[in-house]
């Protein structure tokens, strides 16, 4: 088949095969071609039209030559009409900039001030959103006129269009009549929900929240099967609608009996515990939606669904409880790389539902360059029917640091309640044996290659408010936490350790975040604890703190160089990030932090080695000194696990005998 054109000069063949590409590409194989050649040059035509070209027009002819169809597109482009502005007159109540914003593309043509392709069903759609705009804002006699495009051949400048709006008066709602037998109470209530609408700018969705919040009224009445209606009286000499609401309450329900199906695995039990509608008591709209979340929330289940169906007498019905189970046993393996660890790999193995109860069992092992560690833990997330979640993890951690080796076993019980303000209350009990190993002797000569076992209570506060785990646009974090150890409670240390921060991230546009980050802590001896132990202390620097420094290197350093930590920190850092594309991301931050004590070693020996009192006095007078710098920028690429990231930090104000010039780091996950 040959196809050709006369005609065109704004579009070549080729844009205009384009336009049509579908519909040419099906030509071949279909037997009524001049219907696909009829669609083919609608599809032209279209193209001319959206490119400014009012008139235009494509015909075609086909005709057969030895058994070959040749079609032949004749094309009448017309003049191309541009559009210099757009004028709306009388729009009074609204500024003609947010009117404009109904449609972004039409703004956006404008407000680039030059002229633009007049397309006629883009204007046309323009005044049937702005028309639906008025009426939901109550203007319900508005009307808009667009004066139909005439073209003087004699002119070639470009054409203002005017859009001309008469908005009428704006309705508001007057009176809301129910029709409905109650007592008193109840009118009293019912006057209190239509009090809400008074006075309000009618909209037609009004009618369906008001219907909404009455039958929610009346079902958490025990009213299941209540039926209500919303109608109109207008009034347009006082520019009001009448609200008229027709109530058929039907008989309150009873729970009679609830039938739980589709659970497989979960035990009946523990669904029942969930479930706030009782078997006997009235049916409450407010118990089965608390059900559904309750439900829900377990993370068990896919699906909720609750239905009632009749069951004896008027007014007696059976709840019908239908779940669709999630799988429950999953299996990970995640690869990832730190600048300090380098290779990372963790596996793991979860049962969420263990015997059908509800509680979880884990089993984790991580494995590094630097590091091992494996976990066990079993979490009961409704301790004793409560809301509170409790967890048993047993842990055995082996790690090198960069300045000694520590390897630790342990186990905790922890205790843990979230709220509906998004807040979380938690407390546990920690007990761990720890060994510290390779440890130089001029680095700390009371804890060299030393044993210890520490037990401690935390208690910790936290808001989470922000709108993604991995990559926030939204929202903060915040933390308190207070650690306390003692030999009372079966440890050899005796401290006080308060730890907080608060992240949070702030959406300036569309794929622009300005994030901050506030950490700090202390940690200070308790009666005779005359120092805090290598691992036990803080550290700074690194790739999630003050990127210009390698792991650990901010701060106070023995001859050798060895990082000696400290029991007070500080870390501030500002970033701002950028997405490029769905899965590429760029960051410029700086970062601030220090460790306390921060004096340098006098005789081989550093406050972190003296008596209790004067490593408590250094500690507060260094709490805010001394802090070092990093500026710097960093490239992500968002993957399903979070972030894979590259930082590269300088530091402006380095000290040539301890500090680098510049860090690197390569990891996955943010610094915060």
């Amino acid at each position: 088949m040959k196809l050709r054109f006369a005609g065109n000069s704004f579009f070549t063949s080729e844009d205009l095969l384009a336009a049509a590409q579908t519909e040419l590409q099906i030509l071949e194989s279909k037997e009524r071609k001049k219907t696909v050649v009829d669609d083919a040059a609608f599809k032209m035509e279209l193209a001319y039209r959206e490119a400014g070209f009012p008139e235009a027009a494509v015909d075609y002819q086909i005709s057969e030559q030895q058994g070959e169809y040749n079609v032949l597109f004749s094309v009448f482009e017309g003049r191309r009409v541009l559009v210099q502005t757009v004028h709306l007159q009388g729009t009074d109540s609204f500024d003609a900039q947010y009117l404009f914003g109904l449609d972004q593309r039409l703004k956006a043509q404008i407000d680039q001030h030059e002229p633009f392709a007049y397309v006629a069903q883009q204007l046309k759609t323009f005044s049937r959103t702005l028309a639906d705009f008025y009426k939901a804002e109550g203007f319900l006699d508005v009307s808009i006129d667009q004066s139909e495009l005439i073209l003087d051949p004699t002119v070639e400048q470009p054409v203002s269009i005017a859009i001309i709006v008469t908005e009428g008066e704006k309705y508001r709602i007057g009176d809301v009549i129910f029709s409905v037998d109650s007592d008193p109470g109840q009118k009293s209530e019912l006057q209190e929900i239509s009090g809400q609408f008074a006075g309000v700018a009618y909209n037609p969705r009004l009618k369906l929240l008001l219907r909404s919040k009455i039958q929610e009224y009346y079902q958490n009445k025990g009213y299941a099967d209540v039926d209500i209606a919303v109608d109109t009286i207008k009034r347009p000499e006082q520019a009001v609608m009448d609200l008229e609401v027709v109530i058929q309450k039907g008989e309150k329900v009873t729970i009679q009996k609830i039938i739980i199906q589709g659970n497989e695995r979960t035990s009946e039990t523990f669904i029942r515990k969930r479930i706030r509608l009782i078997s006997g008591q009235l049916y409450t709209l407010r118990a089965e939606r608390e059900s559904f979340s309750s439900l829900y929330q377990t993370g068990l289940f896919s699906k909720v669904g609750f239905k009632l169906e009749s069951f004896g007498g008027p007014g007696q019905k059976r709840l019908i409880v239908d779940v669709e189970e999630k799988l429950p046993k999953e299996f990970f393996v995640e690869p990832g790389w730190g600048s300090y660890e380098l290779l990372r790999m963790a596996a793991g193995y979860t049962d969420k539902n263990l015997f059908g109860t509800g509680r979880s069992f884990r089993l984790e092992s991580s494995v590094s360059t630097k590091s091992r560690q494996i976990l066990a833990g079993f979490t009961d997330h409704y301790f004793m029917d409560t809301k509170i979640w409790a967890d048993v993890p047993i842990h055995y951690r082996y790690r090198q640091e960069p300045d000694y080796t520590i390897s630790e076993n342990g186990f905790g019980i922890f205790f843990s309640e979230k709220f509906r303000n998004k807040a979380r209350l938690s407390g546990s009990y920690s007990y761990s044996t720890k060994k510290i190993t390779d440890i130089d002797t001029t680095l700390d000569q009371i804890y060299s290659d030393s044993n210890y076992n520490n037990a401690a209570l935390t208690f910790s506060v936290s808001r989470d408010t922000r709108d993604d785990f991995f990559w926030p646009q939204s929202g903060y974090l915040g933390t308190v936490s207070l650690e306390y150890a003692d030999a009372l409670i079966g440890g050899d240390l005796s401290y006080i350790r308060l730890t907080a921060g608060v992240r949070e991230f702030i959406k300036i546009r569309d794929q622009l975040v300005f994030a901050m980050r506030y950490n700090m802590g202390f940690i200070l001896p308790g009666p005779g604890q005359t120092s805090i132990p290598l691992d036990e202390r803080f550290f700074n620097g690194g790739e999630n703190s003050v990127r210009s420094f390698r792991e650990s290197r901010l701060g106070l350093q023995d001859s050798t160089g060895a990082a000696l930590g400290g029991t007070a920190f500080n870390t501030i850092s500002l970033e701002l990030r950028r997405t490029f594309t769905t899965n590429l991301a760029g960051s410029l931050f700086i970062d601030a932090g220090n460790i306390a004590p921060n004096r340098t070693m006098t005789n081989g020996t550093s406050p972190l080695a003296a008596d209790r009192q004067e490593l408590i006095d250094a500690t507060w007078k260094d709490f805010f000194s001394d802090f070092r710098y990093g500026v710097g920028f960093g490239i992500q690429y968002l993957l399903p696990i979070g972030p894979a990231r590259f930082d590269i930090g300088f530091n402006p104000d380095r000290r040539p005998e301890t500090e680098s010039e510049y860090a690197m780091h390569l990891s996955v996950g943010m610094a915060f």
